[in-house]
């Protein structure tokens, strides 16, 4: 797949919202030398910060802006076929009881599984 999700490079200011946590600051530059990621964004979750995100995302077609007068700030968005979560129905959990995997979990024997 070539580039499905391309970094955004907004403008000056925006994205840059650091914390002043330096456990997380930490982590996030040891992830970002592991990965080498072309940016790091840094969300303040301001209205400034939601508009250029979802004007990005429709940019990209990632999203497809709903009609604004029937669905107000709504936006369409598919997932990719290969993504996990289209697979769930083969997503097994292996524990001894269905009540140690959950409601919404699929229980499989371990031996049946490692198999």
């Amino acid at each position: 797949m070539n580039n499905i999700a391309p970094a955004i490079f907004p403008s000056k200011g925006m994205g840059e919202a650091k914390p002043s946590n330096q456990v997380v600051l930490d982590w996030v530059q040891e992830v970002g030398r592991r990965c080498q990621p072309e940016n790091i964004f840094w969300c303040d979750g301001s209205e400034r910060e939601n508009n250029y995100l979802l004007g990005e995302a429709c940019r990209q077609k990632v999203l497809i802006k709903l009609n604004e007068l029937k669905v107000p700030g709504s936006y369409l968005h598919r997932s990719n076929p290969n993504d996990v979560a289209r697979v769930e129905q083969f997503t097994l959990i292996c524990m001894p009881t269905i009540e140690e995997v959950g409601p919404v979990n699929n229980l499989a024997e371990s031996c049946e599984t490692y198999r």
